[in-house]
């Protein structure tokens, strides 16, 4: 997390590591954002998932996982 520079220049920045896949973890986020500032402007969805391996020795479930997380939230 790159908060730091951002709080240096003057912003209200709020970086909270989480697990997006579940809904608790999403609900949680939202309390923390509107508990340090009240209300919520903008929502930026930075969330990620990265397979390694053969295409071809991946189970479909891996290969939805990225669409799940990404679509899903």
């Amino acid at each position: 997390m790159r908060s730091a520079p951002r709080r240096a220049a003057g912003a209200r920045v709020l970086a909270v590591p989480a697990d997006v896949r579940g809904a608790a973890a999403v609900r949680a986020l939202a309390d923390a954002a509107l508990a340090a500032f009240g209300r919520v402007d903008v929502v930026c969805n930075n969330a990620g998932v990265w397979t390694l391996g053969r295409q071809w020795e991946t189970s479909e479930r891996r290969r939805a996982e990225p669409r799940r997380v990404g679509c899903g939230n």
